[in-house]
């Protein structure tokens, strides 16, 4: 039907809707989207007795060289750089402040969904 045709068309032009208005914010708060990778690299909001301290970069250049890094990979981004990353290497879960893991996971499900919704078969166009 093209019904589905349809809905698959609205499902990626939602995620098309989000990851604009993620990237309008990300160009227009580069602030606070900068500080965000500043503490993440720093871990210093991290658990107070945690033993991967020793990871922290607190050198500014890299922080930039971060979010340059960041813009650039899309996909990428949220499960490499946040899940893996910042979430595992450097201990960003254990951030109350700058905890980027859930989000990440829900925007990461979300394309997921589409991505298999949209390459499921759209048997009534075919023929």
């Amino acid at each position: 039907m093209l019904v589905l045709r349809l809905a698959k068309v609205a499902c990626v032009a939602a995620m098309a809707f989000y990851a604009t208005l993620v990237a309008f914010g990300n160009v227009t708060d580069y602030g606070t989207n900068f500080a965000f990778v500043e503490h993440v690299f720093r871990m210093d909001t991290i658990f107070p007795d945690a033993t991967i301290r020793y990871r922290a970069i607190d050198v500014p250049w890299v922080w930039t060289a971060g979010v340059i890094g960041g813009l650039a990979c899309g996909f990428l981004l949220w499960q490499v750089a946040f899940m893996s990353i910042g979430g595992e290497w450097f201990g960003m879960w254990q951030s109350q402040t700058w905890n980027g893991v859930a989000s990440a996971a829900r925007i990461f499900m979300m394309l997921i969904a589409v991505l298999i919704f949209v390459s499921l078969p759209d048997s009534e166009i075919e023929g």
